[in-house]
């Protein structure tokens, strides 16, 4: 089984890819890799990265969408900011021969409101090249997604 998030969730599509009979079953959360980045928010991390603590600030705000930011939640998002070097070139999308190796049972929940990626047009793409799948786009709901565990477990124990 493997699990990945945003850019986690673009590394288990290529592992996927890669090494298909290492896995059982595959989750995606607001995953990368499917469709490209928004570029309004290329625009906005661009922009905010030089307006410091503002900038940061509201960046978070992009990337929780409505959800109410924990201050520990905060505090760790300051500590990546601070310590962790981004990538900044551009994933590569995997084309659809590669998504069409995938023939694991998997799972997709993104929010209509991520701010990274296309949460419609990524569950259409994985669902037009993957033969089992099961796609959720959550309303109300941005690249940060809580409360999906009893859905993620129901599935792997599917």
């Amino acid at each position: 089984m493997l699990v990945g998030c945003s850019l986690g969730g673009w590394i288990a599509l290529d592992f996927a890819v890669k090494y298909p009979e290492r896995i059982e079953k595959l989750v995606l959360m607001a995953t990368a890799g499917v469709v490209h980045v928004k570029t309004k928010t290329i625009f906005w991390i661009i922009i905010t990265s030089f307006l410091g603590s503002w900038g940061f600030n509201k960046l978070n705000k992009l990337v929780y969408s409505n959800l109410e930011i924990d201050k520990k939640a905060f505090e760790f998002a300051s500590l990546i900011k601070n310590y962790y070097k981004p990538r900044t070139d551009f994933l590569p999308i995997l084309p659809d021969n590669s998504l069409q190796k995938i023939k694991v049972p998997a799972l997709f929940i993104g929010g209509e409101n991520d701010c990274f990626y296309d949460s419609q047009k990524t569950a259409s793409r994985l669902n037009d090249n993957l033969r089992n799948i099961h796609s959720f786009v959550l309303v109300n709901a941005g690249h940060v997604l809580i409360n999906q565990t009893s859905k993620i477990i129901q599935f792997l124990n599917s």
